[in-house]
């Protein structure tokens, strides 16, 4: 849990507190993965997403800032769609910033693709989400 809430305040401008993050780990249809360095030691990275019923709803992903652009995220990303879809998930969804370039390609590189727009979404700012969804039966 320290780990990922260091990783949380470095990864976000408004980031999750101790006991937001401790109810999405544990809230129904809670999944969550972890990366560690490679010596198994330190987390690195982590993605929080829910299934209901057969949809993937992807809620947080992050991974540490100094090893950003080293394509954990997209690792991280492609292994929890397989275990979504070995779980029968069919489609996956997540809203992003659309100032968040670093995310958008990340998520477009993965096939997702916008379906929707959340306005005033983020209320610290009024910024708006953009729903994304990627279709999993194609897989």
């Amino acid at each position: 849990m320290e780990a990922m809430l260091r990783i949380e305040a470095a990864a976000f401008d408004h980031p999750w507190s101790r006991q937001l993050l401790t109810e999405e780990l544990h809230g129904a249809g809670a999944r969550n993965f972890v990366f560690r360095e490679s010596s198994g030691a330190g987390v690195i990275a982590y993605i929080c997403f829910r299934l209901i019923l057969d949809e993937m709803h992807i809620s947080r992903v992050a991974v540490a800032l100094s090893l950003r652009g080293r394509g954990i995220g997209r690792r991280m990303m492609a292994e929890s769609i397989t275990y979504a879809i070995r779980m029968k998930a069919t489609v996956a969804y997540l809203e992003v910033r659309p100032s968040n370039r670093a995310a958008m390609a990340l998520y477009l590189g993965l096939g997702f693709h916008e379906v929707g727009r959340r306005k005033g979404y983020y209320a610290e700012n009024g910024e708006d989400a953009l729903v994304l969804t990627k279709n999993l039966k194609e897989e």
